[in-house]
């Protein structure tokens, strides 16, 4: 008796139990894109997950995957092998990664020089929801007198989420590029005694103008560059 109720539990189990193989390859994409979005180690994770299965080795290759996986978590990779790192960068940025596109825009500008070429990675970071890219394009643009009006634009848009705290993430994300200091470039800067002068309770600083904010954060953020 007991042997064969043993025989219909395990039939019951194998009728039961969900093999990979029976799941839809969207949802093994969606659940591959899940875990290199949200894993410490996503590179190392992806190569161990594409061993498994047939399945997980074919959606690891679906251009979901090369938009979700956050690149920044993998950046010890940069160390030990900086044109396999910057290959996978390159890889997903060209299927709309923004964190790809946005390393690789504060490589252009602040390592190699290459400043239209910065500024096309972080437009497409920008375009894919990247606030820090908002950001470090609206410094950038702020520094020449020509596009100062549209730098000034794009750091509007983040006053929302906080300046001090996206200028944070920037200036964490520009030293582990480079260890290059950059002076700002020359600016004018508000006669004015009282303009910049922390103010009530909260303690905050209080402007004449829009573009004295916005040149006081342009200093601040090549001050601590």
């Amino acid at each position: 008796m007991k042997t064969i109720e043993r025989i219909k539990k395990k039939q019951w189990r194998a009728k039961t139990t969900t093999s990979i193989e029976s799941l839809p390859q969207d949802l093994i994409v969606e659940i591959v894109a899940q875990l290199v979005s949200q894993s410490a180690t996503p590179i190392s994770d992806l190569e161990k997950l594409q061993m498994t299965c047939k399945m997980f080795r074919a959606a690891s290759k679906t251009k979901l995957i090369g938009q979700r996986i956050s690149l920044k978590k993998e950046w010890n990779l940069h160390w030990w092998n900086k044109r396999r790192y910057f290959a996978i960068l390159e890889h997903c940025a060209a299927v709309g990664n923004p964190e790809a596109c946005f390393i690789l825009g504060l490589e252009n500008v602040f390592n190699l020089g290459r400043m239209s070429l910065g500024l096309c990675y972080l437009e497409k970071a920008i375009i894919g929801g990247y606030g820090a890219a908002i950001y470090t394009m609206g410094i950038l643009l702020f520094g020449d007198h020509r596009t100062r009006q549209m730098g000034m634009q794009l750091l509007n848009r983040i006053r929302a989420v906080g300046t001090d705290t996206v200028r944070r993430d920037v200036l964490e994300s520009v030293r582990m590029i480079t260890m290059n200091k950059r002076s700002p470039g020359q600016i004018e800067r508000c006669t004015n005694p009282t303009c910049g002068r922390v103010e009530g309770w909260n303690e905050r600083q209080s402007f004449c103008s829009e573009i004295c904010q916005w040149t006081s954060e342009y200093v601040e953020f090549y001050t601590n560059m």
